[in-house]
């Protein structure tokens, strides 16, 4: 056989339609990248205030929490390619528009809060498209861990190029500017994902009207939770995001720009130090695809994740961030490749949607909350303590979910918990 025939069998299984839904994801992924970088500095040159880039956050991310529900549901009962083509050319359209109004004098904290917005929006109906469509390519239960190993340190693998496109491309020409070149990488993922074949779509196609939809959110919430192991991971990954994700999104770039002086160049290296130790770890994960206990796997990476933001207190120099933030990130896909794999297996593939747009609030939606709080803390201790702190924290909910059966007994082979 072929080294290239083989290689698309290992990693794609044969399968045409995840190999273009795994170029929409590289695409994508090094298209987050950039968002990331660019709206966090875009704030920053536009108000140089810890609090206020803390509140720009939270809005950014209040649409997972106002839409999160509601996604899944949709998702649920609509056609997830066609969800995911809208959704990427929602955020192309939007991305092109700020350096337009950049030229034109318009951009304002604003119209950047009502971009970042839209942009979330879209990303919320996205994800759990996504999430929930896998199953239905890959079709062989035993082969998920495998390809979402694959699809995350892919992903990732792309983010490299983001923080590199931002330090020494269009990033050196500000924010605005990045976050334009970033339309592309939306256009390749949608035009990816226009070209799957497998149905994607939910036989109940019928109106969706508010009353139904609050039962609909009902009925989810009802089936998802009622799996302990499903609830546990959920209460936990929100708690855990809670105390981390601020300090990851906010407290990084402000420690970045205010203890070290630093420029988007700089936290460009640290993001792409996360791309690194995220793709080493996605690979190794895929080479053991066979991980008996995802339980175990997930809390440990919640326990990894919490405690090596502690090193933080020792990162004098902008290498010694570089380094720290390079050995934190190894943890990551730890926690995003057995979270997803657990919920994919335990949940009924009539309410998936609906358990990804659940996770989406624990991890997306809580962090306009954390950003919020972390803006504030920020500026009574400094972002450097904000970190070592929620990454102490973060670390007890990780031992917690070690004492839990219903955590730790989940299994590779589980089809019920």
């Amino acid at each position: 056989m072929p080294v290239r025939a083989s290689l698309y069998q290992r990693y794609f299984l044969g399968k045409r339609d995840l190999l273009l839904l795994w170029i929409g994801q590289v695409a994508s992924g090094f298209g987050d990248s950039l968002i990331s970088i660019g709206f966090i500095f875009l704030a920053l040159d536009l108000t140089n205030s810890e609090t206020a880039v803390g509140l720009f956050q939270t809005i950014a991310y209040v649409p997972i929490v106002l839409f999160g529900l509601a996604a899944g549901v949709y998702v649920d009962r609509r056609d997830r390619k066609r969800v995911m083509l809208a959704a990427d050319g929602g955020r192309a359209l939007v991305l092109a528009g700020i350096p337009l109004l950049a030229v034109m004098g318009g951009l304002n904290l604003t119209m950047a809060g009502i971009a970042v917005m839209a942009v979330t929006t879209l990303t919320a109906f996205f994800n759990p498209a996504y999430n929930s469509a896998l199953p239905l390519i890959v079709d062989e239960p035993g082969s998920l861990f495998g390809v979402n190993a694959v699809m995350q340190s892919s992903r990732q693998f792309a983010s490299m190029a983001g923080p590199m496109f931002a330090a020494f491309g269009s990033g050196r020409r500000g924010p605005a500017t990045l976050l334009g070149a970033n339309a592309v990488t939306y256009i390749i993922s949608f035009t990816a994902i226009y070209f799957i074949a497998a149905p994607l779509a939910s036989g109940d196609r019928s109106r969706i009207t508010f009353d139904h939809l609050k039962q609909e959110v009902a009925a989810g919430l009802r089936t998802v939770m009622g799996n302990r192991s499903v609830r546990a991971v959920f209460l936990l990954t929100l708690i855990n995001n809670l105390l981390l994700m601020g300090p990851a999104f906010v407290g990084t770039p402000l420690l970045v720009k205010r203890v070290f002086g630093g420029t988007i160049g700089n936290y460009a290296i640290v993001e792409l130090m996360y791309a690194v130790g995220m793709t080493i770890t996605g690979v190794l994960l895929h080479r053991f695809p066979r991980m008996r206990s995802l339980g175990r796997l997930w809390a440990y990476g919640l326990v990894f994740d919490g405690l090596t933001f502690v090193l933080y207190l020792w990162a004098d120099t902008l290498p010694l961030l570089y380094l720290f933030t390079f050995i934190h990130a190894l943890a990551i896909p730890m926690i995003i490749v057995s979270r997803a794999t657990m919920v994919q297996r335990l949940v009924p593939q009539h309410v998936l949607g609906r358990a990804f747009g659940y996770i989406d609030i624990a991890v997306l939606g809580v962090a306009a909350l954390s950003a919020g709080i972390t803006g504030v803390v920020c500026t009574l201790i400094g972002p450097r303590l904000t970190i070592v702190y929620g990454g102490m924290l973060a670390g007890i909910v990780g031992v917690v979910a070690l004492t839990l059966r219903s955590v730790r007994n989940v299994r590779f082979d589980d089809t019920a918990g």
